[in-house]
């Protein structure tokens, strides 16, 4: 594993002392244990939505770090490779990280960068030195969330949006779960139909819906 990461998560992203979304991100991680222990081997969660800033990244850490303090070992891996925010959030931004596990043969295990403060661990996208298609229809895309799976009790994946590039797409298939994160107010009906339809069509499995920056946010089943 990488040292001990010390820092700040930048306040916009964490649910801090507001009550209300400290409680939604709460229940959000009581949801998804649930279906862990209904389905043992569920432990790789797809975080995306349909559209740009839709706070997948937000979710994604909140969700994560809620997890933790039920005591489950998580990892959170940046698999947003369009537009890497987890390695600037966290202080890792220019180590290596995914895409050099995945396409360039170096091991999972050397790479994760441990948050003391926040008692999840973290693999943020690394040097973009590869076209993410190239990343997400790689065999040891697989092999590593295979391994993923051995070390951690939950592995959470942000991911870009489905209706913008197809990088998601190509994940749906080799996770467990898809949590899909829609903007209240903002994101069109029309774009979470189409969005849906094209994870289901994918064979991607929808464990459910956050509706974010509601007055309450919370897991809609998405079947």
């Amino acid at each position: 594993m990488g040292v001990f990461n010390k820092v700040n998560i930048k306040d916009q992203y964490l649910a801090g002392r507001n009550t209300i979304a400290n409680t939604s991100f709460s229940t959000l991680a009581d949801n998804t244990c649930l279906n862990a222990i209904e389905n043992g081997d569920d432990k790789v969660y797809l975080v995306t939505s349909a559209s740009l800033y839709e706070g997948k990244t937000t979710v994604s850490i909140n969700l994560a770090l809620q997890i933790a303090k039920r005591g489950r070992k998580v990892l959170l891996i940046d698999a947003n490779l369009r537009n890497p925010t987890i390695g600037d959030i966290f202080n890792l931004k220019g180590l290596p990280g995914f895409t050099q596990v995945i396409c360039n043969g170096k091991l999972m295990t050397d790479l994760i960068v441990s948050e003391e403060k926040y008692n999840f661990d973290i693999m943020p996208s690394g040097k973009i030195d590869h076209e993410p298609f190239e990343v997400m229809t790689s065999p040891k895309l697989v092999e590593n969330l295979e391994l993923a799976k051995k070390l951690y009790d939950f592995v959470i994946l942000d991911s870009p949006a489905v209706n913008i590039h197809m990088d998601s797409l190509h994940l749906c298939p080799v996770v467990d779960q898809i949590i899909f994160v829609i903007l209240a107010n903002y994101t069109e009906k029309n774009k979470v139909n189409i969005a849906k339809q094209r994870i289901l069509n994918v064979e991607g499995k929808i464990l459910g819906m956050v509706l974010n920056r509601e007055k309450y946010s919370f897991l809609h089943n998405g079947k």
